[in-house]
């Protein structure tokens, strides 16, 4: 991973509803000049706006994941693959509308994974979502505490 940014490996995955928004952000985000900081930027489909169920990608997409990983998980309203993902140890994703969501949500919460809701949000703003999400970074201090607390849960 080179200097600035947090994640070495960029998973997207999407739902039939998604399949759009996913293919252009992950287009965008290869030709990006902000992607030459990442060893990889992967596609885990679908590959068509075929009916799909999202689970389906949004396992196939985590299940590679590492601590140095992040994801970009649309579907029609982003809930979905928002809950699906928080099942996975050492995921904490959030579903975000703006860019100060996003920049919270990676501060204080230290999430890994951005979900988004495709039939709520534009291409032009999930552009500045993903990138306050891939420039943003976990601030630690009492936040790290808090985050510990949720980690220790267990049932």
């Amino acid at each position: 991973m080179k200097s600035g940014l947090f994640f070495d490996r960029i998973f997207f995955a999407s739902d039939h509803k998604g399949f759009l928004l996913k293919e252009q952000l992950f287009n965008w985000l290869i030709k990006n000049p902000i992607s030459n900081n990442f060893c990889s930027i992967l596609n885990c489909g679908p590959f068509s706006d075929e009916r799909v169920d999202f689970p389906e990608f949004a396992i196939f997409s985590l299940q590679s994941f590492s601590r140095s990983s992040c994801a970009i998980l649309i579907c029609d309203s982003g809930n979905g693959m928002n809950i699906c993902a928080n099942r996975f140890p050492h995921i904490k994703a959030a579903k975000c509308y703006s860019r100060q969501e996003v920049e919270i949500a990676r501060n204080h919460n230290d999430i890994n994974v951005l979900t988004l809701g495709s039939s709520y949000i534009s291409f032009e703003e999930s552009k500045e979502l993903i990138i306050a999400f891939l420039k943003s970074s976990f601030v630690k201090g009492k936040y790290a505490k808090r985050i510990d607390m949720i980690d220790s849960i267990s049932f």
